[in-house]
């Protein structure tokens, strides 16, 4: 963000938001965590998610942006997402698959973790 009104505006609201949601996501039995930046969220990811396990990533940009995929395979997690575009039809279906049964599901910028 380049510090314009708008930006200013979109980050205040975030700021009020984003808790919010991590505290109704926890209320019903997630563990979710708000971050206030890539840097933050990053860390939270790596915080909640343990070396080896495996994580299903649905397609979020964001996901990818703070680096989370890369990271977490540097620690061995096993990180399954279904948009390789050198996947066929059957590898793309059985990855969609997959990724709803990992240990972990990133989207976008929230992590849900069940049961917490």
């Amino acid at each position: 963000m380049n510090g314009s009104p708008f930006d200013t505006a979109r980050k205040k609201h975030w700021r009020t938001l984003g808790p919010a949601v991590a505290a109704n996501l926890a209320a019903k039995g997630f563990v979710a965590k708000y971050a206030d930046s890539r840097e933050e969220a990053l860390e939270e990811v790596l915080n909640l998610i343990p070396a080896g396990s495996s994580v299903g990533v649905p397609g979020s940009v964001t996901i990818r942006e703070i680096g989370a995929m890369e990271a977490l395979a540097q620690r061995g997690c096993h990180v399954i997402h279904h948009w390789d575009p050198s996947l066929s039809g059957e590898e793309r279906l059985q990855r969609l698959q997959d990724e709803l049964l990992a240990d972990f599901f990133l989207t976008k910028a929230v992590i849900a973790v069940w049961p917490a």
